[in-house]
Protein backbone atom coordinates (compact mmCIF):
# COMPACT_ATOMS: atom_id res chain seq x y z
CA UNK A 1 0.00 0.00 0.00
CA UNK A 2 2.18 3.10 -1.48
CA UNK A 3 -0.68 4.96 -2.04
CA UNK A 4 -2.48 7.68 0.79
CA UNK A 5 -6.00 6.85 -0.37
CA UNK A 6 -8.03 4.33 -2.05
CA UNK A 7 -8.84 4.18 -6.14
CA UNK A 8 -5.37 5.45 -7.20
CA UNK A 9 -5.46 3.28 -10.34
CA UNK A 10 -8.16 4.83 -11.59
CA UNK A 11 -5.19 6.99 -12.61
CA UNK A 12 -3.75 5.75 -16.14
CA UNK A 13 -0.68 7.46 -15.25
CA UNK A 14 -0.28 5.16 -12.17
CA UNK A 15 -1.53 2.26 -13.84
CA UNK A 16 1.33 2.83 -16.43
CA UNK A 17 4.08 2.90 -13.20
CA UNK A 18 2.77 -0.23 -11.70
CA UNK A 19 3.14 -1.36 -15.52
CA UNK A 20 6.56 -0.58 -15.04
CA UNK A 21 7.16 -1.92 -12.01
CA UNK A 22 5.98 -5.19 -12.69
CA UNK A 23 9.26 -5.46 -14.84
CA UNK A 24 11.54 -4.78 -12.15
CA UNK A 25 10.32 -5.42 -8.80
CA UNK A 26 12.89 -8.52 -7.97
CA UNK A 27 9.75 -10.01 -5.46
CA UNK A 28 7.03 -10.02 -8.54
CA UNK A 29 9.35 -12.31 -11.25
CA UNK A 30 8.77 -15.45 -9.51
CA UNK A 31 4.88 -14.85 -9.83
CA UNK A 32 5.03 -13.45 -13.44
CA UNK A 33 6.39 -16.69 -14.15
CA UNK A 34 3.74 -18.15 -12.60
CA UNK A 35 1.08 -16.12 -14.34
CA UNK A 36 3.14 -16.87 -17.73
CA UNK A 37 2.59 -20.60 -17.14
CA UNK A 38 -1.05 -20.13 -15.83
CA UNK A 39 -2.37 -18.33 -18.91
CA UNK A 40 -0.95 -21.10 -21.49
CA UNK A 41 -2.27 -23.41 -19.77
CA UNK A 42 -5.75 -21.14 -19.57
CA UNK A 43 -5.83 -19.53 -22.73
CA UNK A 44 -9.08 -19.20 -22.69
CA UNK A 45 -9.02 -16.98 -19.62
CA UNK A 46 -8.65 -13.36 -19.02
CA UNK A 47 -5.83 -13.27 -15.99
CA UNK A 48 -5.01 -9.94 -14.21
CA UNK A 49 -1.69 -9.02 -13.03
CA UNK A 50 -0.73 -9.51 -9.33
CA UNK A 51 0.21 -5.64 -8.33
CA UNK A 52 3.85 -5.71 -8.42
CA UNK A 53 3.44 -2.92 -5.44
CA UNK A 54 2.27 -6.00 -3.08
CA UNK A 55 4.36 -8.52 -1.45
CA UNK A 56 4.79 -10.51 -3.76
CA UNK A 57 6.89 -14.09 -3.77
CA UNK A 58 7.91 -12.32 0.03
CA UNK A 59 4.62 -11.59 1.21
CA UNK A 60 4.14 -13.03 4.87
CA UNK A 61 0.25 -12.32 4.76
CA UNK A 62 -2.22 -13.75 1.69
CA UNK A 63 -4.99 -12.01 1.58
CA UNK A 64 -7.56 -14.37 -0.74
CA UNK A 65 -10.56 -13.48 -2.10
CA UNK A 66 -13.21 -15.33 -4.21
CA UNK A 67 -12.09 -13.67 -7.79
CA UNK A 68 -11.20 -10.71 -9.34
CA UNK A 69 -12.76 -7.29 -9.08
CA UNK A 70 -14.31 -5.39 -11.77
CA UNK A 71 -11.44 -2.55 -11.25
CA UNK A 72 -9.34 -5.00 -12.41
CA UNK A 73 -10.22 -6.20 -16.01
CA UNK A 74 -8.53 -4.21 -18.36
CA UNK A 75 -11.35 -5.00 -21.17
CA UNK A 76 -13.61 -2.76 -19.15
CA UNK A 77 -11.30 0.43 -18.34
CA UNK A 78 -9.82 -1.33 -15.24
CA UNK A 79 -6.18 -1.67 -14.13
CA UNK A 80 -5.30 -5.14 -15.05
CA UNK A 81 -3.76 -5.90 -11.50
CA UNK A 82 -5.47 -7.72 -8.65
CA UNK A 83 -5.14 -4.58 -6.50
CA UNK A 84 -6.02 -3.00 -3.20
CA UNK A 85 -5.52 0.45 -5.62
CA UNK A 86 -8.49 -0.41 -8.15
CA UNK A 87 -11.02 1.56 -8.93
CA UNK A 88 -13.98 -0.02 -7.41
CA UNK A 89 -15.38 -0.05 -3.95
CA UNK A 90 -14.49 -3.85 -3.22
CA UNK A 91 -11.25 -2.40 -3.69
CA UNK A 92 -11.85 0.73 -1.68
CA UNK A 93 -13.46 -1.07 1.39
CA UNK A 94 -10.26 -3.24 1.29
CA UNK A 95 -7.99 -0.70 1.30
CA UNK A 96 -9.50 1.14 3.79
CA UNK A 97 -10.25 -2.06 6.16
CA UNK A 98 -5.99 -2.47 5.42
CA UNK A 99 -5.55 1.03 6.59
CA UNK A 100 -7.51 0.70 9.64
CA UNK A 101 -5.36 -2.49 10.73
CA UNK A 102 -2.13 -1.15 9.85
CA UNK A 103 -2.14 -4.06 7.74
CA UNK A 104 0.07 -2.30 4.80
CA UNK A 105 3.05 -4.58 3.89
CA UNK A 106 4.24 -8.06 3.23
CA UNK A 107 0.88 -8.44 1.91
CA UNK A 108 -0.13 -10.43 -1.36
CA UNK A 109 -3.88 -10.14 -2.60
CA UNK A 110 -4.99 -13.29 -4.83
CA UNK A 111 -8.34 -15.18 -5.26
CA UNK A 112 -9.16 -18.66 -5.57
CA UNK A 113 -10.63 -17.98 -9.12
CA UNK A 114 -7.83 -15.73 -10.64
CA UNK A 115 -9.66 -15.39 -13.86
CA UNK A 116 -12.66 -12.95 -14.91
CA UNK A 117 -16.13 -15.04 -15.35
CA UNK A 118 -19.57 -15.18 -16.04
CA UNK A 119 -21.98 -14.34 -13.58
CA UNK A 120 -21.65 -12.95 -9.80
CA UNK A 121 -20.59 -16.43 -9.16
CA UNK A 122 -17.45 -18.84 -10.24
CA UNK A 123 -18.71 -22.19 -11.09
CA UNK A 124 -18.24 -24.91 -9.27
CA UNK A 125 -15.55 -25.89 -12.16
CA UNK A 126 -13.83 -22.46 -11.63
CA UNK A 127 -13.37 -23.01 -7.92
CA UNK A 128 -11.91 -26.62 -8.52
CA UNK A 129 -9.93 -25.08 -11.37
CA UNK A 130 -8.61 -22.18 -9.61
CA UNK A 131 -7.69 -23.68 -6.72
CA UNK A 132 -5.72 -26.03 -8.43
CA UNK A 133 -3.78 -23.35 -9.88
CA UNK A 134 -3.45 -21.67 -6.07
CA UNK A 135 -1.57 -25.12 -4.85
CA UNK A 136 0.81 -23.96 -7.95
CA UNK A 137 1.23 -20.90 -5.91
CA UNK A 138 1.89 -21.36 -2.47
CA UNK A 139 5.43 -22.84 -2.95
CA UNK A 140 6.27 -19.81 -4.32
CA UNK A 141 5.89 -17.75 -1.14
CA UNK A 142 8.38 -18.99 0.64
CA UNK A 143 8.06 -16.69 3.70
CA UNK A 144 4.07 -17.15 4.32
CA UNK A 145 2.80 -17.61 7.56
CA UNK A 146 -0.87 -16.63 7.76
CA UNK A 147 -3.88 -16.94 4.88
CA UNK A 148 -6.79 -14.60 5.42
CA UNK A 149 -9.56 -16.31 3.89
CA UNK A 150 -12.26 -13.63 2.60
CA UNK A 151 -15.53 -15.30 2.25
CA UNK A 152 -17.12 -18.64 1.88
CA UNK A 153 -15.78 -19.71 -1.47
CA UNK A 154 -12.53 -18.79 -0.32
CA UNK A 155 -13.29 -20.62 3.13
CA UNK A 156 -14.35 -23.88 1.53
CA UNK A 157 -11.86 -24.05 -1.18
CA UNK A 158 -9.04 -23.42 0.99
CA UNK A 159 -10.36 -26.59 2.98
CA UNK A 160 -11.34 -29.01 1.14
CA UNK A 161 -9.66 -27.81 -2.32
CA UNK A 162 -6.16 -26.60 -0.96
CA UNK A 163 -5.06 -27.41 2.65
CA UNK A 164 -5.55 -31.67 1.97
CA UNK A 165 -3.05 -31.33 -1.27
CA UNK A 166 -0.41 -29.03 -0.09
CA UNK A 167 2.36 -29.67 2.23
CA UNK A 168 1.04 -26.76 4.56
CA UNK A 169 3.84 -24.99 6.76
CA UNK A 170 2.76 -23.72 10.81
CA UNK A 171 0.06 -21.17 8.52
CA UNK A 172 -2.32 -19.47 10.51
CA UNK A 173 -5.31 -19.58 8.74
CA UNK A 174 -7.83 -16.57 9.44
CA UNK A 175 -11.38 -17.01 8.68
CA UNK A 176 -13.19 -13.68 7.29
CA UNK A 177 -15.28 -12.00 4.85
CA UNK A 178 -15.21 -10.49 1.50
CA UNK A 179 -14.96 -6.70 1.45
CA UNK A 180 -17.51 -6.38 -1.11
CA UNK A 181 -20.54 -3.75 -0.06
CA UNK A 182 -22.83 -5.90 0.53
CA UNK A 183 -20.58 -7.81 3.24
CA UNK A 184 -18.91 -5.00 4.71
CA UNK A 185 -22.18 -2.66 4.97
CA UNK A 186 -22.86 -5.14 7.59
CA UNK A 187 -21.24 -3.74 11.28
CA UNK A 188 -20.91 -7.63 12.52
CA UNK A 189 -18.90 -8.69 8.89
CA UNK A 190 -16.91 -5.43 8.65
CA UNK A 191 -15.87 -5.76 12.51
CA UNK A 192 -14.38 -9.69 11.64
CA UNK A 193 -12.96 -8.25 8.54
CA UNK A 194 -10.98 -5.62 10.28
CA UNK A 195 -10.22 -8.09 13.62
CA UNK A 196 -9.03 -10.75 10.63
CA UNK A 197 -6.68 -8.20 9.41
CA UNK A 198 -5.47 -6.91 12.80
CA UNK A 199 -4.58 -10.23 13.90
CA UNK A 200 -2.51 -10.91 10.47
CA UNK A 201 -0.57 -7.58 11.62
CA UNK A 202 0.28 -8.84 14.77
CA UNK A 203 1.15 -12.20 14.02
CA UNK A 204 3.91 -10.85 11.34
CA UNK A 205 5.41 -8.41 13.33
Amino acid sequence: MFLPSPRGLASADLQAERRAMLETEPSAQPLRRYLDALRTRRPSHHIPDFDPADGGSTARVLLLFTSPTAGSDDREGGSGFVSVDNDDDTSENLWNLRDEADLGEHVLTWNVVPWHHEGETPTTLDQRQGAGELRRLLPLMPNLVTVVLGGTIARNAWTTLVEPFVPIRDLTVIPSWQTAPKAVNLTGKRNTVLAAFTRARHIVR
